[in-house]
């Protein structure tokens, strides 16, 4: 594909996804050529796994667990060297190398859902958590609460930001 903006650029990717010990292991890439700086390479692997009804330990019944590895190649390993402006208008999602994250969800009741996510910037040691509730209240309405806890350094990614308890509600029609 072409880059936006730039005659010259170009890039390429793909992706997979298969089972794997009851599983799914997944992942994708890309190599971007700006052509106005190095070229690039980003990629991510994963896999998710959901324990079954009948699990042996009661607390993994109907887990659903992810783990990923994300890598961005257009990204700064020196914190000095963040672009933040890139992140705030959109035109990257990530400002360090080499992330990893890990999902864990869990239907406590058909009607209540458990969830934490969290982030961790492998290379300046910052970190995102979050736990959520979520209560299907009516048949199309959905009710959750929960907070977004950042941490790590001043410098770091993910110590700027303040930290968030939200509600939220979602009505389908």
């Amino acid at each position: 594909g072409k880059v936006a903006s730039s005659t010259a650029s170009w890039m390429a990717g793909g992706d997979f996804a298969g089972n794997l010990w009851e599983g799914t292991l997944h992942g994708e890439w890309s190599y971007t050529d700006p052509n106005i700086r190095t070229p690039f390479w980003k990629a991510g692997l994963g896999y998710d796994y959901t324990f079954a009804s009948d699990a042996r330990l009661a607390w993994l019944k109907d887990v659903a667990v992810v783990i990923e590895y994300s890598h961005n190649g257009a990204g700064a390993l020196d914190t000095a060297r963040y672009d933040f402006n890139s992140l705030f208008t959109g035109r990257e999602v990530a400002l360090a190398r080499n992330y990893a994250g890990f999902t864990f969800s869990r239907d406590i009741h058909p009607l209540l859902k458990l969830e934490l996510s969290a982030i961790a910037n492998l290379d300046d040691r910052s970190h995102f958590v979050s736990p959520s509730l979520q209560w299907n209240a009516l048949n199309d309405l959905y009710l959750t609460g929960g907070f977004q806890r950042f941490g790590g350094q001043r410098t770091a990614e993910f110590g700027r930001a303040p930290n968030i308890a939200f509600l939220q509600a979602q009505f389908y029609f």
